[in-house]
């Protein structure tokens, strides 16, 4: 490798840490209002429920390391919406800010993130409902960042659901009368 090889791949690593930097700034300033959730954290009754409120009860965003994490990664959409993005930042933290982790989470929290298809899921959309604009384009920025640094199969549907308006979530679509075209073309 030349010096000056060297010195564009030291200059993307430095742009890349800086992209990252900038995503985690906005996803602390727009979360930031959230509080721990009290009480139970999982809409379900379940073995594995249980175990993501074990896992996590008591506990502030910034104590769930990535061992926690992976612990949960698969779960996740089993906390309550205001659980979920509580403690969304703990995934975020992961992806963007420390490096070596054995496993991918943010993969794990974008899988979560993903539209149900072309069937309403009343725990999805109380989820996005439950964000502010702020947040919306928060996690909008997460997705793209993610999308662009990984290789997922079927990328549209998840981007476009996060660049649609914000609040409007697949039910709130269908009840406007709102077409696909209008959403952003793809059908999710």
């Amino acid at each position: 490798m030349t010096e000056d090889d060297q010195s564009a791949a030291d200059a993307e690593e430095l742009a890349e840490l800086h992209e990252r930097a900038i995503i985690w700034d906005r996803v602390r300033a727009a979360f930031s209002w959230r509080v721990r959730p009290v009480g139970r954290l999982t809409d379900v009754c379940s073995p594995i429920a249980h175990d993501v409120s074990g896992t996590l009860s008591g506990k502030a965003w910034w104590e769930v390391g990535p061992r926690e994490l992976q612990r949960i990664r698969i779960d996740i959409n089993t906390l309550r919406p205001d659980a979920f993005w509580y403690y969304f930042r703990s995934f975020a933290y992961d992806s963007l800010v420390v490096e070596g982790t054995s496993d991918d989470v943010g993969g794990w929290m974008v899988s979560a993130l993903r539209p149900p298809g072309q069937r309403p899921s009343s725990g999805f959309d109380a989820k996005v409902a439950a964000l502010t604009e702020e947040e919306r384009r928060c996690v909008r920025h997460f997705v793209d960042w993610y999308v662009g640094q990984n290789t997922l199969t079927a990328p549209d549907a998840l981007l476009a659901f996060w660049a649609r308006p914000e609040g409007l979530t697949t039910d709130a679509r269908e009840r406007s009368g709102e077409s696909e075209a209008e959403a952003g073309g793809a059908v999710v």
